[in-house]
């Protein structure tokens, strides 16, 4: 238990002490900045099993998975493929809009 030594009261979210009863444990959880076994450890069995899948290794799955399901293989390329793109680029572009389909 904690005790105020000005005080000797425990401290409370209120006296501005301790913001939540999180600060008041000590010693509890991991150290920062070490990671999560069981992340890791998952990781490696769902690697592990993409690549035992099919003959051709993970790739070939994947492969596989992009022509039977493209939707969900597009979603999954949308979480890997960065959200923003900083580049400089230098020089000529040009944009191609095409506005008429063939049906």
């Amino acid at each position: 238990m904690i005790i105020d030594s000005m005080t000797g009261k425990m401290p409370t979210p209120t006296d501005g002490k301790a913001k939540s009863l999180a600060n008041l444990r000590k010693g509890g959880g991991r150290p920062v900045g070490v990671p999560n076994k069981i992340n890791g450890d998952i990781k490696a069995m769902i690697l592990g099993a993409l690549n035992e899948a099919d003959p051709a290794g993970g790739q070939g799955y994947l492969k596989k998975q992009a022509l039977a399901n493209p939707v969900a293989f597009m979603g999954l390329v949308g979480k890997v493929i960065p959200s923003e793109v900083k580049a400089d680029v230098k020089g000529a572009m040009t944009i191609n809009f095409i506005t008429d389909f063939p049906e």
